[in-house]
């Protein structure tokens, strides 16, 4: 169920009257295209055209963490990890930073496999490319990365890049 009172939700029709693009972090997928649809109908309502409502879609970025192993077990306990690590760093980060009242909260994922996936893009080649295949369907056309968690080693880190550029980028040419 949408609020529209949602934070995220007010951004997103600021952003969309006028006719800017938005990033995004990925939620669930029907969320996703929700918020998208919101951000398009918005920009309709606000009076732009359709060109116009496409070219903004065309410059707006979802960010989503990803981590690619040889297999989907080895992928999620690996990139959970890694995940859960980075959200720390950035919340603590945030709590010296920001001043003191900043309304801020910083989700930290849940083992839950279906949250997880609201979270971070783990898992072999095949479950990544179902997962981009999803995002790509829901209407996503340009895609911000997080790759390189600072608390794995620089070999698995490599690996998962090299997993991903070899056997999922081909995938979408």
């Amino acid at each position: 169920e949408m609020r529209v009172g949602h934070m995220f939700y007010v951004h997103i029709m600021a952003m969309a009257r006028i006719g800017r693009p938005i990033l995004l972090g990925v939620g669930d997928v029907n969320e996703l295209t929700a918020k998208l649809a919101l951000y398009r109908d918005t920009m309709i309502a606000s009076g732009f055209s359709e060109i116009e409502t496409k070219s903004s879609l065309a410059e707006s970025w979802v960010q989503q963490w990803m981590y690619v192993a040889t297999s989907d077990k080895e992928a999620e306990e690996d990139g959970l990890l890694a995940f859960q690590s980075e959200r720390e760093h950035i919340r603590k980060g945030r709590e010296e930073l920001n001043p003191a009242n900043y309304p801020e909260t910083i989700p930290t994922p849940s083992p839950d496999h279906a949250k997880l996936e609201h979270s971070l893009i783990a898992g072999s080649p095949n479950r990544v490319l179902e997962r981009v295949s999803m995002l790509r369907e829901a209407g996503v056309q340009n895609l911000l990365l997080g790759m390189t968690p600072t608390s794995l080693p620089r070999e698995k880190v490599a690996t998962s890049m090299q997993l991903f550029a070899e056997k999922v980028i081909p995938e979408f040419r």
